[in-house]
C-alpha cells in the first residue's frame, strides 16, 4: 500500500493544469450517460506488480468489493438484483474467512476501524441483511454481524489504539453512527448510542491532554511518538467531523459545554490556519499546503466545516469550507489519478458536499465535471503516464480494484453522481 502519511517532495507536481470552462446557467451536465464498465477483482487483493495478498480490509482490500455490490444493488435494476446480492454475499464470505483464517493463526486486527479493521465488514454486513436479504433468517444473520461490531470495541481501549478515521476509534465511530441510522430496536439504539458516547468520550479525552496547552484538541499519529497531522484520514480535521456526528445522537455529548465548546474552539484554530490559497497545512506547523485530498487538506476539512455550520450556527465555516472547494476546483484533478481517498474520485464528492449545503449549482456543476474526467481519455493519458516513486508500477495505484485507491471506489462515486438526485452523495467512509 502507497505511503499516504509520507513527506512530500517539493519538486514533485501532483496535479493537472485543469482548463475546464466553469459553470455559467448555459451548462449542463448529464451524467446519465455515464456507463458502469469497471470489473470488480472478488477474490483476493491485486496489486499492479501481479502479487496477491489476502487483505480483507475495506480500504484497499477485498473488503471494499462489499462497498461496491451494496452500491450497485442500490443502483441496479429489479431483475439484477439477486445476482447481485449474490455477489454480496460470496464478498462477504470470503472476506470472513480471511478474517477467521488470521485469527486462528494469531494475527488479529488491531483496528476497530472501518477502512482498516473487521468492524467494517460487520457494518456492511449489517446494511445489507436490514436493507436488502430478503433470507428467512435476515434477522439473525443481522444479529449475529452486530454483536461482532460491538465485540470490536475492545480494540477502541487496547494497547494499539489509534485514534484517526484510517486506522483508529473514529474510524470505529462511523460504523456506530452509520448504523445508528436504521430503523432498530430500542435495545439495538440504546447499545450503538452507549458505544457511541464510550467511544467519542475516550478521543475527547485523549485530544484534550495533547491540546492542553492550546485549550483545543489534537491527536498524534501513531498516537504514541507521531506526528500532528491534520487531515480527514490522519487527523485533528476527520476526528472532529466525527465528533460532531456523534453529538447529533447524544443529548450527553450535546449538552456538555466542555465537549462542544472545545470542539468550536478545535474547529476555529483549523479556520485560523487555513492557508491563503484555500488548502489546509497536513500537520501542525506545516505552510506548504501542496497536498490536496481525503488523507491530508482541503477535500477532508469540507465535510466538517459544513457541519461546523450548521450545528454552530456560523457562516464564517461554510465560507470557509467555499475557499476550499475553489482551490479544490483549481487544482484537485490530481495525477495519481481516479481514486477516493487521494484522487479525484473523492475531491469530486466533497464538492457535492458544497451543492447539498450551498445550494450553489455551481458546486453541483463542478463535482460532475470532476466525476467525468475519470471518463475521459485525456485525463487518463496523463494519469497512466504519471511516475512517483511511491508507487510499485507507472500509472498505476498499488491496489488498482480496490476501493480507496482503485476502479471500485472511482465505479462507486460514478454510480452516486448517476443517481444523485435520488440519492445524496456522501463520502464513502466518512461522511454520515
Amino acid at each position: 500500500m502507497e505511503n499516504f502519511y509520507e513527506e512530500f517532495d517539493e519538486d514533485e507536481k501532483y496535479d493537472f493544469e485543469q482548463d475546464y470552462e466553469d459553470f455559467s446557467n448555459q451548462i449542463a451536465i448529464n451524467m446519465k450517460d455515464i456507463r458502469m464498465k469497471y470489473p470488480a477483482e472478488r477474490s483476493t487483493k491485486l496489486y499492479s506488480n501481479g502479487k496477491k495478498k489476502l487483505d480483507p480490509a475495506i480500504y484497499t482490500g477485498t473488503g471494499g468489493n462489499l462497498v461496491l455490490y451494496y452500491k450497485l444493488l442500490q443502483y441496479g435494476e429489479y431483475s439484477t438484483k439477486e445476482r447481485l446480492a449474490t455477489d454480496f454475499l460470496s464478498a462477504l464470505e470470503i472476506n470472513c474467512k480471511i478474517i477467521n483464517s488470521a485469527s486462528l493463526k494469531g494475527r488479529k486486527c488491531t483496528s476497530p476501524s472501518f477502512f482498516q479493521g473487521s468492524a467494517g465488514i460487520y457494518t456492511m454486513a449489517c446494511l445489507f441483511y436490514h436493507n436488502y436479504s430478503e433470507d428467512e433468517d435476515a434477522s439473525e444473520n443481522f444479529q449475529k454481524y452486530f454483536d461482532l461490531l460491538i465485540q470490536a470495541k475492545k480494540l477502541c481501549f487496547g494497547s494499539k489504539a489509534e485514534d484517526e478515521i484510517l486506522y483508529g476509534n473514529a474510524g470505529y465511530l462511523y460504523c456506530l453512527l452509520t448504523l445508528y441510522k436504521l430503523d432498530l430496536t430500542k435495545l439495538m439504539k440504546d447499545t450503538l448510542l452507549s458505544s457511541i458516547e464510550e467511544v467519542a468520550l475516550e478521543l475527547f479525552k485523549i485530544g484534550s491532554e495533547k491540546g492542553e496547552s492550546e485549550s483545543v484538541l489534537l491527536y498524534s499519529f501513531p498516537r504514541e511518538e507521531g506526528k500532528p497531522y491534520l487531515g480527514g484520514a490522519h487527523g485533528l480535521i476527520g476526528i472532529l467531523y466525527m465528533l460532531l456526528e456523534a453529538s447529533k445522537v447524544s443529548s450527553k455529548l450535546s449538552d456538555s459545554e466542555d465537549f462542544m465548546e472545545t470542539i468550536q474552539r478545535s474547529c476555529n484554530f483549523l479556520v485560523d490556519i487555513q492557508l491563503e490559497s484555500g488548502n489546509f497545512p497536513n500537520k501542525v506547523g506545516d505552510t506548504s499546503g501542496k497536498l490536496l485530498h481525503f488523507c491530508h487538506g482541503a477535500p477532508g476539512a469540507i465535510p466538517l466545516l459544513i457541519l461546523a455550520s450548521e450545528i454552530y450556527t456560523d457562516e464564517g465555516y461554510l465560507k470557509s469550507a467555499e475557499k476550499a472547494g475553489e482551490i479544490i476546483w483549481e487544482r484537485g484533478l490530481l495525477l495519481k489519478g481516479f481514486g477516493v481517498c487521494h484522487g479525484i474520485s473523492g475531491n469530486a464528492y466533497v464538492l457535492h458536499s458544497l451543492y447539498r449545503a450551498t445550494g450553489d449549482l455551481k458546486w453541483r456543476y463542478r463535482a460532475q465535471k470532476f466525476a467525468k474526467s475519470t471518463c475521459d481519455d485525456d485525463v487518463k493519458t496523463v494519469v497512466y503516464n504519471y511516475e512517483t516513486p511511491s508507487r510499485l508500477e507507472v500509472g498505476l495505484p498499488d491496489s488498482p480494484y480496490s476501493l480507496m485507491e482503485g476502479i471500485s471506489g472511482n465505479t462507486v462515486m460514478l454510480i452516486d453522481m448517476v443517481q444523485e438526485e435520488e440519492r445524496d452523495p456522501k463520502f464513502p467512509g466518512y461522511e454520515i
